[in-house]
């Protein structure tokens, strides 16, 4: 896998966060949700973004690790390929990941439309 320049999110990443966190209902979840917007990648994988998002933002009041949110990428067919994972560093949105299930690894993150949050 390729490494990733500092950059801006692309405007899939940015549905993604939105997808998995606009229904969510755990401590931070609001907070955490308003700092999509300000995201930025400062590393990481394809498959695996590093996020920074600047201290001046709303802080979110929840634990650091993974958000407790479900989120499945499915194939055409509907069979199950990976998950979406988002990560919390210090109240800020930490990193995204595509954990894929498949013997392939991807080129990079889902589409937004073949995620399903449950």
């Amino acid at each position: 896998m390729t490494a990733v320049e500092p950059r801006d999110l692309s405007a899939d990443e940015r549905a993604l966060l939105r997808l998995l966190l606009r229904d969510a209902t755990f401590p931070g979840a609001q907070e955490l949700a308003g700092q999509v917007e300000h995201a930025k990648v400062v590393g990481g994988l394809q498959t695996l973004l590093d996020l920074e998002v600047p201290p001046a933002i709303r802080r979110a009041a929840t634990e650091d690790g993974v958000v407790p949110v479900r989120a499945f990428v499915h194939a055409d067919d509907g069979e199950v390929e990976g998950e979406v994972i988002v990560r919390v560093k210090d109240g800020y949105l930490s990193g995204l990941e595509y954990a894929w299930y498949t013997d392939h690894a991807p080129a990079g993150m889902p589409e937004p439309d073949r995620v399903r949050v449950s």
